[in-house]
């Protein structure tokens, strides 16, 4: 059985393991409407139902334990919040990729749909790693 404090600790534990669910789910959401990938909407649109079981399973437990559940949204990690190290080393190697390339088109500094889901699909795999 818990004690008071423990009881009140282990609450907060689970209601910050639900703020990373409750902006989880919001990004899932995001995602699903940026991309035009059918393949894609449907694979999130399965990690959204497991989210939000997920999701309901922790406030039912919060709850039970005389806790009021959150409904604040942790921060996420995202591509943008890379160390300034490492977006050095990434335009280091663009700016050597680019120093080989002898014609240079402002049009391929635009980036493209394929672009801008490669790189939220990596931030997804980011997220699922941390």
């Amino acid at each position: 059985m818990f004690f008071s404090n423990d009881k009140t600790d282990f609450i907060v534990y689970l209601n910050e393991i639900l703020s990373i669910e409750n902006a989880v789910i919001k990004r899932v959401h995001r995602r699903m409407q940026e991309t035009s990938l059918q393949n894609l909407q449907n694979s999130l649109q399965d990690q959204l139902q497991e989210e939000k079981v997920q999701q309901s399973r922790l406030e039912n437990l919060i709850a039970d334990y005389g806790g009021k559940p959150t409904d604040s949204k942790a921060d996420l990690p995202s591509l943008n919040s890379l160390t300034d190290a490492t977006m050095d080393a990434i335009k280091k190697k663009d700016n050597a990729l680019n120093s080989q390339v002898e014609t240079h088109d402002s049009k391929n500094d635009r980036i493209t749909s394929q672009g801008i889901e490669i790189l939220n699909t990596k931030e997804d795999a980011l997220i699922k790693s941390a």
